[in-house]
């Protein structure tokens, strides 16, 4: 991850390794013949694993080094596929939580517990020709509930609520290779509350 800001006249930047990702998802709906309205459904977990700093135990002034979230969390969701010859779609529902942590600071150990959170994304793309290109929007709302922490001074923060748009651009080189663009902005809709809202772009 690469990560920078800026201030007024101020500007850091930082790159690193972010959090990692632990997957496993099973097909609990197969598509094994044609029907013009069931999808394919998937049930999985999501291990998270704080191997990055994050904004808790960041050691710059702007915090550029905070690119992650600093807890452990366990997600479970669900996501639905369905393609209709040039046209596909898909729509998943997560639900996370996380495991308190104790942070060291200048004024002390502080003991941050997160609450639950949850995403919802709609996706939509077209691929013309019904061929290897593929072009596609994604609308992706996020919660996280609020954060006790417990210190020397003690403390809960204000719910987060942030709206994910994307544009992607993909392209299939062979059965198991792909290459993709992704767009990603957090300013185009709303409302939002306690985020730093970002752009992003990823390929």
């Amino acid at each position: 991850v690469r990560h920078s800001r800026q201030i007024s006249e101020v500007e850091e930047a930082a790159t690193g390794l972010g959090d990692l990702a632990l997957n496993l998802g099973y097909e609990c709906l197969a598509e094994r013949a044609y029907s013009i309205w069931r999808p394919r459904g998937f049930v999985f977990l999501k291990l998270m694993l704080p191997t990055a700093k994050s904004i808790y135990d960041s050691t710059s002034p702007l915090a550029a080094d905070a690119i992650g979230k600093g807890f452990y969390s366990l997600a479970l969701g669900t996501t639905f596929l369905k393609t209709w010859e040039w046209f596909d779609a898909a729509i998943s529902l997560e639900g996370h939580g996380y495991l308190p942590r104790t942070f060291q600071g200048q004024a002390g150990n502080t003991r941050i517990s997160p609450g639950p959170g949850a995403s919802l994304l709609v996706a939509l793309g077209i691929s013309p020709a019904n061929g290897p290109l593929r072009v596609g929007m994604s609308l992706s709302p996020s919660y996280e509930d609020a954060k006790n922490l417990e210190g020397t001074l003690s403390a809960s923060t204000s719910p987060q609520l942030v709206w994910n748009v994307s544009a992607q651009v993909s392209y299939l080189w062979a059965s198991a290779w792909s290459t993709s663009l992704t767009y990603n902005d957090q300013t185009l809709l709303g409302p939002a509350y306690n985020v730093t809202l970002s752009r992003s772009i990823g390929f």
